[in-house]
């Protein structure tokens, strides 16, 4: 088996490519305008079924040498394998089959009449060229689909941001007199507490504790935080809970 190349269907722009692609491939090959034209239609056809029903479906071209040559191509998927009937209807031979990382697909035979001669290392690093080249709007696609996924990262990361500074400004409390301050079921990633006067707090604490306490002030923590700048005065006193 002489493997040409594997075409990643990530877009409806990839099943444009696949028609072209396999329409070229087959007139190298010898096929005539008529079967070349039908089996690049089945072939854009079986690359939108699998691309609208699943996640990183993909072709796989090979040609076939021995007792005679044929056209082998294998569409992929990680689902079940959808109706042959479709293929059947332009190819020798249809079988399913199982590739590596989980694929699974059908894999069509088309018998060709091209001479074995013509098959030498200059026509097949050309068709396999050819295969693998990338359109300018699968690059493009493949461009906005990045960006999109670098502006949810940046959302999400912003969206944290925004939570984590919540969270310092829910735990930098200042409590006076006789006030209570209880955080405990409010984890925070690091805290500032100032408590003054007869004041008692408690907070959750998974990073950084930092405390200034005054008075008869009572502080409590749980978790395991790092201790920070602790400064105490008068009574006051800070605990582990």
């Amino acid at each position: 088996m002489i493997d040409l190349g594997q075409i990643p269907i990530r877009s409806p722009a990839s099943v444009v490519e696949v028609r072209k692609k396999i329409h070229l491939l087959a007139q190298a090959l010898g096929l005539d305008a008529l079967q070349a034209s039908r089996l690049a239609t089945v072939a854009s056809e079986m690359s939108r079924l699998l691309y609208e029903r699943s996640a990183g479906p993909r072709i796989a071209v090979a040609l076939q040498r021995g007792s005679g040559t044929a056209l082998v191509l294998t569409f992929e998927d990680r689902k079940r394998p959808p109706s042959p009937d479709l293929m059947r209807r332009f190819f020798d031979e249809v079988r399913p089959c199982r590739g590596q990382q989980g694929y699974r697909g059908l894999r069509g035979l088309k018998r060709l009449s091209i001479a074995e001669g013509r098959l030498d290392e200059s026509f097949i690093s050309s068709q396999r060229e050819l295969v693998q080249r990338r359109s300018r709007e699968e690059l493009i696609t493949e461009v906005q689909s990045k960006n999109a996924e670098l502006e949810d990262h940046k959302a999400n990361l912003e969206r944290t941001v925004e939570q984590r500074t919540e969270q310092l400004a829910e735990a930098k409390k200042d409590a006076e007199g006789a006030s209570r301050v209880d955080l405990r079921d409010f984890t925070a990633e690091s805290a500032d507490i100032t408590l003054i006067g007869n004041s008692t707090g408690t907070v959750n604490v998974t990073g950084k504790l930092d405390a200034e306490l005054g008075g008869a002030s009572q502080l409590s923590y749980i978790g395991d935080p790092t201790i920070g700048s602790i400064k105490t005065s008068g009574a006051s006193t800070l605990s582990w809970e």
